[in-house]
């Protein structure tokens, strides 16, 4: 036979080639098979036709356990009424996420519709049993308001590819840690990839995509939305150490992302946040608290669009951020400095930069302050040690500006260290730059030449020098 080492046992023929182990014909064939090779024929014309109540969950989990390493979904319906434990090195792949839908059967609540499966814990970490090299890619995932799509735990170079999630009763994907390790800071999963994704629908207050206990997530070209009664794009829960997401959109949620103060290293690139009650919030504690933590560090917002949210950011409890390149219209309200939500003391927002960033025609109605200014301070004052650079304020709906003073200060506190470089300092209606509310004040202010001040602010209110 062409291409075979001569004398081998039948089914036990090796192909010829230039590595050190030839592999059998046998273990060639088990890279890949057909989900549909395993389901009942007399099943298959319901399931291509989209009419299915049959439950595939058994072939999932029997390809999974005779070892092969992809699992082919042709077109169809398939209902996945248990939880079958995802394994290691292991692809489910569908062949078009239009036409290939996994979908969690009613009455199958409790669990997510793929589930698992955790490691073994010892003093306080995973020893073994992690999830490695897993993938999904290229299939719909509809929860059908049941409960949950896809729950990984303790997780390694796992990925979502291509994937599109509906109808979330709580959350669509969790990345975490084993339940015996959720109170703890012991970082579990890592390297996990969520690619061109997504979410639409959520019937609660969770989020469509939930991460914790985990370091260098990434999420790119990925899209969360339509879940206003409640619901969340993106919980950076707890102890997330390393998050990017790039070229990502939120869309008519209660709040597009958050991130909490046990976080570090988050950043949010090339994306939206538009018509969400808040676009993106923190710093926030867990359900467990903060762990001894009182602040997120290193917050990045780079070549971003906040437009038509009701807050379009709000930033507290977190030292070190850079927001930049990024642009803030019609937004009812834009920037907001406060305590953070979190347990305990609350904690200002410190370090934190503004470059080439534009405020434009923002608080048009229903403001959360008096006096229409586009960044707000407020809840605790302190050293800010904040820093604009070539920051635009505008409203170009001339005669009816709403966007009037460029910052407002309130709650009595001092608000200190505040310098500025360059930009366009307008206001309207005889606003000022700084305008000081319910006795707060300011120190320590600095403005650096090149911008255009209104006569309102001549001479320079105290403690703010000009140079």
């Amino acid at each position: 036979m062409p291409g075979l080492k001569p004398g081998d046992p039948a089914g036990n023929l090796t192909t010829l080639g230039a590595g050190p182990v030839a592999r059998t014909l046998e273990a060639r064939a088990r890279d890949a098979v057909y989900l549909a090779d395993y389901i009942p024929l007399v099943e298959q014309p319901a399931i291509a036709a989209g009419t299915s109540t049959y439950d595939v969950t058994q072939w999932i989990a029997k390809v999974m356990a005779d070892g092969y390493s992809e699992a082919i979904l042709t077109p169809g319906l398939y209902n996945v009424c248990g939880h079958p434990a995802p394994r290691s090195n292991f692809h489910l792949r569908g062949v078009d996420r239009s036409t290939v839908t996994l979908k969690q059967c009613a009455g199958s609540g409790g669990a997510a519709m793929i589930e698992g499966p955790g490691g073994v814990v010892a003093n306080g970490a995973i020893v073994s049993g992690w999830l490695d090299n897993f993938t999904i890619s290229d299939v719909a995932v509809d929860v059908g308001w049941v409960d949950t799509g896809l729950r990984f735990r303790d997780a390694r170079n796992l990925r979502v590819s291509r994937v599109d999630f509906k109808r979330c009763q709580y959350w669509c994907l969790v990345v975490g840690s084993n339940p015996a390790l959720d109170t703890t800071t012991a970082i579990t999963s890592e390297r996990i990839r969520i690619e061109d994704v997504t979410a639409d629908g959520a019937a609660l207050t969770y989020g469509q995509f939930l991460v914790y206990n985990a370091r260098d997530v990434a999420v790119t070209r990925s899209s969360f939305k339509n879940g206003r009664t409640g619901a969340i794009g993106i919980e950076i829960w707890q102890n997330v150490h390393g998050f990017s997401c790039d070229h990502c959109s939120f869309g008519n949620l209660t709040i597009g992302a958050y991130y909490s103060e046990t976080s570090r290293d988050i950043r949010f690139l090339n994306s939206t946040f538009v018509g969400n009650g808040g676009g993106l919030q923190g710093s926030q504690s867990s359900d467990h608290g903060n762990f001894g933590s009182l602040n997120a560090l290193n917050l990045i917002v780079d070549s971003s669009l906040f437009e038509g949210n009701d807050v379009a950011q709000s930033i507290g409890a977190t030292i070190g951020a850079k927001i930049s390149n990024t642009t803030y219209r019609a937004n009812k309200n834009a920037l907001k400095f406060y305590g953070g939500s979190v347990v305990g003391g609350k904690q200002p927002a410190t370090n934190v930069t503004l470059s080439a960033v534009d405020f434009v025609n923002n608080n048009i109605e229903n403001n959360l302050f008096a006096l229409h200014a586009p960044i707000v301070f407020t809840e605790i004052g302190g050293a800010l040690n904040l820093t604009l650079r070539d920051v635009n304020f505008y409203d170009t709906r001339t005669g009816s500006e709403t966007q009037q003073c460029a910052m407002s200060f309130f709650g009595g506190f001092n608000y200190a260290n505040i310098q500025i470089f360059g930009g366009n300092l307008n206001t309207y209606n005889n606003c000022p730059t700084f305008n000081l509310q319910e006795g707060s004040t300011i120190s320590n202010v600095h403005i650096w030449g090149g911008m255009n001040r209104r006569t309102a602010d001549t001479p320079a209110p105290p403690n703010v020098t000009v140079h």
